[in-house]
């Protein structure tokens, strides 16, 4: 390919010592000449900065651009992002995990396959594992995925696209994301206002303003999975569902989302007396919520996920 463009490859680190070293080492060896490398870091607490900072003396000058962003105090992914983002220069953008790692040339690959196709916004397939190395090859998390790449896989329009994700199935596989800055600018960045969830939100704006998703069927992204996580706590999946329903009946205010989800609150009295509210508004979105998702998975051949609390 002649006349490479400039990728922004941001990976989003909090205290994330034990694996960005892996995340890191993984760019380097991407063999693209044209990455600007940030480290957008969301005020670790930990040894990161530190293992960053000695990593970019050691080996930033071998790409073409390479510095460290860091913020004065913990924001929340998505303003991490958004922030990581307004540094950084380049035609093309990958948000990446600090504990995520590059398959060999997975950077050429989506390039290439983005330039060809003309494409806004790609995504590839991904390899899950969990800590300890273990390729997940079964499983609720592997099943998911292979139902994404599934839906990916039909070329649908951007319509049923944005009618599927709001609907049925958030299928975007997240860590293998790359959108181009034009279409990021188009729909106005990243929602801020939802502080741990700031691919959702993105997709659908993508896809209602008529921005294909489309896919590059090759493994590229090795996924790390903890076997627990803040998303299995019981107010963390609530929050997530009604997530979901802002997006159908546009509910103005998220400020019980925002609360309930943050882990560190997940056991204050104030946080289960929202949880009790959440639960209640929930019963109400569902009733309208149900029929219109029964008939979009039944119109577009896609699981029907049964609308529920728990």
């Amino acid at each position: 390919m002649q006349n490479k463009p400039l990728i922004s490859i941001i990976v989003l680190s909090y205290n994330s010592s034990k694996t960005i070293l892996e995340t890191l080492d993984s760019v380097l060896a991407q063999g693209y000449s044209e990455i600007e490398l940030i480290i957008s870091d969301d005020f670790s607490t930990d040894n990161t900065l530190n293992i960053v900072k000695s990593w970019i003396e050691l080996n930033g000058k071998k790409l073409k651009k390479c510095f460290l962003r860091e913020s004065s105090k913990n924001q929340g992914i998505s303003l991490n992002a958004k922030q990581g983002i307004e540094a950084s220069s380049g035609k093309w953008i990958k948000l990446f995990g600090a504990d995520d790692i590059f398959f060999p040339n997975a950077i050429s690959e989506f390039v290439k396959f983005a330039e060809e196709n003309g494409s806004n916004i790609v995504f590839s397939r991904i390899e899950q594992f969990y800590d300890e190395g273990e390729i997940i090859t079964s499983g609720e998390k592997f099943d998911y995925y292979q139902r994404a790449f599934s839906i990916l896989r039909k070329k649908y329009s951007a319509k049923i696209q944005n009618d599927i994700l709001r609907y049925s199935n958030n299928y975007c596989p997240a860590p293998s994301a790359m959108f181009s800055r034009e279409v990021y600018d188009k729909v106005g960045g990243l929602d801020t206002s939802i502080l741990m969830a700031e691919d959702f939100p993105f997709w659908c704006r993508l896809t209602s303003n008529g921005v294909q998703l489309e896919f590059l069927d090759k493994k590229l992204v090795h996924y790390r999975v903890g076997r627990k996580s803040v998303q299995e706590k019981p107010y963390f999946k609530v929050a997530k569902r009604l997530l979901k329903y802002k997006f159908y009946l546009n509910v103005p205010n998220f400020g019980i989302y925002n609360h309930i989800s943050q882990k560190d609150n997940s056991n204050s009295l104030k946080n289960k007396i929202l949880f009790i509210i959440l639960k209640i508004i929930s019963i109400l979105y569902i009733i309208v919520f149900r029929n219109r998702a029964r008939k979009i998975a039944k119109q577009y051949d896609v699981e029907f996920r049964n609308v529920k609390l728990f």
